[in-house]
């Protein structure tokens, strides 16, 4: 963009100046009028250009925004469902060695009970 500025002046003075005699001031009137009329046409065409540039980037963001967002909450569903597993097995394994231990305390009540008669 800048470099088409410094070109468009230093042609501007270039053909503006007419060292070499090259052109007419008719031509050189008329080069200047062209000028003036393009350069708002190209700008617009180069701005055009650059949004649409950056509203594909911004697409492509999205896109990959999406594409993580997915991956994150497939990753914590399998978290959640890794997480529900292990506090069923710890609750069948309390409710295992709670079993063994009433179990236990049975017999031990038995043994006491056995050994209070026998003396």
């Amino acid at each position: 963009m800048v470099a088409g500025m410094i070109l468009f002046i230093l042609m501007g003075i270039f053909i503006g100046s007419n060292q070499l005699n090259w052109f007419t001031l008719n031509q050189v009137m008329i080069f200047f009028g062209w000028g003036n009329l393009l350069m708002p046409v190209v700008f617009s065409i180069y701005m055009a250009m650059d949004i649409a540039s950056t509203n594909r980037k911004l697409a492509a963001q999205l896109k990959e925004n999406d594409r993580l967002a997915a991956e994150n909450i497939a990753k914590e569903q399998e978290k959640n469902k890794l997480i529900s597993e292990q506090a069923e097995q710890l609750e069948k394994t309390v409710l295992e060695r709670t079993a063994q231990v009433r179990e236990q305390s049975e017999k031990l009540r038995a043994m006491d009970a056995a050994k209070s008669r026998f003396l």
